[in-house]
């Protein structure tokens, strides 16, 4: 019902203007810390932390996911617009899920991914989930 909300049709971009290299997940999430490495032509943004508590218990999978759509939504809130995003990730299940749209085991996935498409509407993105 999210996507479909609005009274229009939404615009979506096919092509852009400018091409961030890629957002790749160094790692894996599947222990204490996540971490993302943004590259484009301003250089190379990295983070990583260690996850709360509450995340612990939850699958590498969705952590894994969250780590990269948590970066996206950051960049999309801080005016990033109309580019076309590489993510290079190790995670299969995130890659089918994102071309999917939905997981048919964890609701919770399948939330990280609606907000994922939300964030390429409002920053009018091109997606590429790339499984290396």
């Amino acid at each position: 019902l999210e996507l479909t909300r609005p009274e229009e049709p939404p615009r979506r971009v096919h092509r852009s203007r400018r091409v961030i290299v890629g957002l790749y997940l160094p790692g894996d999430a599947s222990g204490s810390g996540f971490g993302s490495a943004l590259i484009w032509q301003d250089g190379i943004e990295y983070e990583s932390g260690t996850w709360k508590c509450q995340w612990t218990d939850k699958s590498s999978n969705l952590r894994e996911a969250d780590n990269l759509v948590r970066k996206i939504e950051d960049l999309v809130e801080r005016s990033l617009r109309g580019v076309e995003i590489f993510i290079f990730t190790d995670n299969f299940v995130f890659e089918s899920t994102y071309y999917k749209g939905y997981s048919k085991t964890s609701s919770e996935l399948s939330d990280v991914i609606l907000r994922l498409y939300g964030a390429i509407r409002k920053g009018e993105l091109i997606v590429h989930v790339i499984h290396i």
